[in-house]
């Protein structure tokens, strides 16, 4: 149940987050059915849940109780002196039933039997829960949060929710934390049953058979848990329990089923206790039927013994049908696995199991794959201790059997100090254990080991006679290495992808593999025979079969070098690189075969023609490159370059080739990047190396450029060399300097907006005061050039605030995000409400969905397009009409409006900043605001444009792009 990946502490941490959390949520889930009082409710699961955690991993668990209890009341109900006092009666609850559980009903094992179930419900429950709610209901009356004439209502409730909580969900938890895995065998069954009983259930509980009457269909609810509790047992019984609970829960609160009174408080209550009671007695009568189960499995187990007692006699002819049948045996696998079952059958013991000398450590025992388990499920912790066990000499029964080559008897595990495996944490079910050494000659290579689940004294007669079993299994092992190493060779040989082969002195062929076939076109099954040397050799290499390799191996009895064979399927050479050589009779020194191992070189061929064209290729592509490509010596004489590198510099590769890199370079710059092995060797030349540097280039013309060098090294033979893309950035410095001064001219703009706005102000300011202090004293003319002035101030102030507005669109513009568009419409027409209100303007839109945009410019750009509608009207009423299409790339906006229209010709102009197309005096404006939309639309990576009919009106369309993944 635990990871053995994670550290103790780290599992530790995560059950304490877990039991807190969960804990947390049942505990809100339980106060929200509080009704006679916020902190006094009758369903309260979080008792179970803490007595389970108590029971399951200790009392240590304490301070997560607390805390969970604590904030669940605090942020529920009560202040800080309640909600700790409740948090330590519910605490104080789980640690007395825990202690009493322990005490009087088995602890954790509480539900393996029905009397220790009842003791559960009697002893531990009905008082640990009283602890809780008397100190709850105590504090909650002495703070105020409940009333003393209350107090016995209040006390029952608490104590009844804390009661069935213990009773339902202690039980769930445990029985599914003891035992997690479910026989996929019983699944559908379980299902069913389960399914069975939420419908009767929800019949029951959700009134469907009698709606308006009460006539005691609860009881339909017993049948199918009594079933369940037989048939599926504990486990099953808990988790129906659990769901039906759920259910009646969910009606009864609803205002349906049997337990309806006229308080809901009350019906919780009435409930809660039905379901308790049957719960707990379905859960009783599971735990006795699991108990007559056990009792039969004891008493099998009884008379297999007996049975095993009787055997006894029969010692000398079981072990001579073990020695028969491991003899018998055609690989070491059955041998063994027919021992460990014929020795197990003998002991009665459930459990046997092999070790063998780790192949790679000989001082090491390895775990093998051959098993006898009577139990998977009860020795499956057992089987996963063992896997992941190796043994040194002297460690546990197999290393104590590996260093003594005799049979060890271990009587009771438990009592026993050298037996790693009962220490891993894990329940293994194991009493006693026995083991016994699979000899060859004086050496162990194996041990033997067999397990049963109680403590049994040592058979000495069976130790004395697992002597001679052990002999035989070694000779069984013998004859296996033996096979396998033939058989491993025998692979090797015939799976190899070489030609192998071998003849006899005569020439002919006596072996030949499949790859050689293969090699050759012969057919799979052809006879090889009746081949001799030159038969498979191609004809142009037979004079070199006789003269040369012959001859090699008469001499010097080995030869290796290339020649070819033939195909007999396309009669084409195949050429193959050998090495042959000749074994000779040892006593005679006659030979006797000739052997020879041939690789197909043919893929090397090729490989090798693809690497001259891949060279061609890589040729190519630097000639083609737009970069200059040079290489140097490491004295940085130019040793190459291609066709880039004379369009740059000017100079042919023949006026390149022996120049110094220098020579390419400004006469300032040469003397700064000498590059030379000596600079390539300093700091200054290595900083260069695998970077890229911005330098001064020269060409042949003596015109100085921006270049941008990336300088690689490699050393090849003994000799270094170095590498250069050299790049011309002549235009990308241009553009560079554009980039720059547009954001040195976007600031002065936003300076000068700036500086500007006080003279402006001033200038308007003084204008109107002088004309007051002037005022009676001035003719006509003079108070009309007053009035000039001060109304070009005001002009001149909104011709700067509008580029100041213009020039940010770009500068201050938010990050695109999520906009919905009818939100911005609507907030542009409450922008504009004055106006509208003053032009009895009728402003309609379609379907508005949400785009990718920044909300500030998109209300900005309606914005700006309404209030030009609105200026440019005419007579009538004016009407405004937003509308939104799509297409597979955009979304397509349309501001259609009944206003005085564009004469066509005028369509580009009206976009560009102070552009107008009537005087002042028709109508006002500063000729920005649709230069802003035109920025504010290309920002956005969008198009605007406009359609009109003059006297008829305008429609302005502006492009969003639709965002992709």
């Amino acid at each position: 149940m635990d990871n053995p990946v994670l550290s103790p502490k780290m599992r530790t941490f995560l059950k304490t987050v877990v039991v807190l959390a969960v804990y947390f949520v049942a505990a809100k889930l339980g106060l929200k059915l509080a009704y006679l009082n916020a902190s006094a409710t009758s369903v309260w699961a979080p008792t179970g849940i803490a007595l389970a955690t108590f029971l399951v991993f200790g009392e240590n668990f304490w301070p997560t109780i607390f805390i969970g209890a604590f904030l669940a009341n605090f942020f529920t109900a009560g202040n800080l002196i309640t909600s700790f006092v409740i948090a330590g009666g519910n605490t104080l609850e789980g640690l007395l039933g825990a202690l009493l559980v322990r005490r009087f009903a088995n602890g954790r094992r509480v539900f393996d039997r029905s009397a220790d179930i009842i003791k559960f419900v009697f002893f531990a429950e009905i008082f640990s829960t009283m602890a809780s709610a008397t100190v709850g209901v105590t504090i909650l009356c002495l703070e105020g949060y409940g009333s003393w004439s209350l107090y016995g209502d209040v006390w029952l409730t608490w104590w009844l929710g804390d009661l069935t909580g213990a009773l339902i969900v202690t039980p769930l938890l445990i029985l599914w934390y003891e035992e997690p895995r479910v026989d996929p065998k019983r699944i559908p069954i379980a299902l069913l049953s389960l399914l069975g009983v939420g419908a009767i259930s929800q019949v029951v509980f959700g009134s469907l058979l009698f709606p308006h009457e009460n006539i005691g269909t609860e009881f339909l609810c017993i049948p199918p848990l009594i079933w369940i509790a037989y048939r599926l047992g504990r486990k099953a019984s808990a988790t129906a329990s659990v769901l039906m609970c759920g259910i009646a829960l969910w009606n009864t609160m609803h205002g349906i089923g049997p337990f309806v009174l006229s308080s809901k408080d009350r019906s919780l209550l009435l409930l809660q206790a039905f379901i308790s009671v049957i719960s707990i007695t379905a859960l009783a009568l599971a735990a006795a039927i699991a108990e007559r189960k056990t009792a039969e499995e004891n008493l099998e187990r009884a008379h297999i013994a007996e049975r095993q007692l009787q055997g006894k006699i029969e010692l000398i002819k079981l072990l001579h049908s073990i020695t028969i049948a491991a003899n018998e045996s055609m690989t070491l696998p059955e041998a063994v696995e027919l021992s460990l079952s014929l020795i197990c059958g003998y002991l009665g013991w459930p459990v046997g199991h092999v070790y063998y000398v780790d192949e790679d450590d000989l001082h090491q025992l390895r775990p093998g794959s051959q098993w006898f388990i009577r139990d998977e499920n009860k020795y499956r912790n057992l089987r996963l201790a063992t896997e992941k066990s190796v043994f040194r000499p002297g460690e546990g029964l197999p290393g104590i059997v590996f260093t003594s080559g005799l049979p060890r008897w271990i009587e009771d595990v438990e009592h026993y100090h050298n037996f790693p495996r009962a220490k891993m944490g894990l329940d293994i079910h194991v009493g006693a254990a026995f083991g016994f050494p699979i000899m060859i000659g004086k050496s162990v290579v194996a041990v033997l080991e067999f397990f049963t689940d109680r403590p049994v004294p040592p058979n000495l007669e069976l130790m004395d006679s697992m002597a001679h079993i052990g002999t035989q299994l070694g000779r069984i092992i013998e004859r296996h290495q033996h096979e396998k190493a033939q058989k491993e060779l025998a692979l090797l040989v015939e799976t190899s992808s070489d030609f192998i082969v071998t003849t006899d002195p005569d020439g002919h062929i006596s072996y030949l593999n499949e790859a050689g076939r293969a090699m050759i076109g012969l057919e799979k099954y052809s006879n090889t025979r009746v081949l001799k040397h030159e038969d498979f050799v191609f004809k142009d290499d037979i004079p070199k079969l006789h003269k040369e390799v012959i001859g090699a191996l008469i001499d010097h009895g080995h030869w290796e070098g290339e020649f070819h064979l033939k195909n007999f399927k396309t009669g084409k050479p195949v050429p193959v690189y050998f090495s042959a050589g000749i074994l000779k009779d040892p006593l005679t020194g006659q030979p006797t075969t000739l052997a020879a191992i041939g690789h197909n070189v043919t893929d090397i061929q090729a490989a090798q023609q693809a690497i001259k064209e891949s060279e061609a290729r890589f040729r190519s592509v630097i000639r083609s490159s737009p970069n200059a490509i040079l290489t140097t010596d490491d004295q940085g004489n130019i040793l190459s370059g291609n066709q880039a590198a004379e369009t740059i510099f000017g100079y042919t590769e023949q006026e390149l080739i022996g120049e110094p890199f220098g020579a390419l370079l400004s006469a300032k710059q040469r003397e700064k990047y000498p590059f030379d092995r000596a600079f390539f060797q300093g700091p200054q030349g290595l900083r260069l190396l695998g970077k890229t540097t911005e330098l001064q280039g020269l060409r042949k013309s003596g015109v100085e450029f921006p270049i941008e060098l990336s300088l690689s090294s490699w050393e090849a033979e003994g000799q270094v060399y170095f590498g250069g893309i050299i790049r011309d950035i002549t235009e990308r410095k241009k553009i560079e300097s554009l980039l720059r001064s547009n954001t040195e001219l976007q600031q002065f703009a936003n300076v000068a907006s700036h500086d500007l706005q006080e003279p402006l102000r001033m200038v308007a300011s003084f204008v109107q005061l002088l004309s007051e202090h002037l005022k009676g004293k001035l003719d006509p003319d003079a108070k009309d050039y007053m009035a000039f002035a001060v109304d070009g101030a005001k002009r001149m102030q909104l011709l700067v605030n509008g580029l100041l507005e213009y020039s940010r669109v770009d500068s201050r513009g938010q990050a695109l995000q999520k906009v919905d568009m009818e939100r911005i419409f609507n907030e542009t027409v409450l922008n504009l409400e004055f106006p509208i209100t003053e032009s009895r303007a009728k402003i309609t839109h379609g379907p508005l969905g949400s785009v990718q945009g920044d909300p500030v410019q998109l209300a900005q750009l309606l914005q700006n397009l309404f209030s030009n509608s609105l200026k440019f009207k005419r007579s009538e009423t004016p009407e405004i009409d937003l509308s939104m299409t799509e297409t597979e790339e955009e979304w397509i906006f349309a501001c259609k409006d009944n206003g005085i229209g564009i004469d066509p010709k005028f369509y580009d102009r009206i976009f560009v900043i102070f552009q107008r197309l009537h005087h002042r005096e028709e109508y006002s404006g500063s000729g920005i605001g649709l230069a802003i939309c035109k920025r504010i639309v290309e920002r956005h990576g969008g198009r605007i444009w406009v359609e009109s009919t003059p006297g008829q009106g305008s429609t302005f369309f502006f492009t969003l792009p639709k965002e992709h993944d």
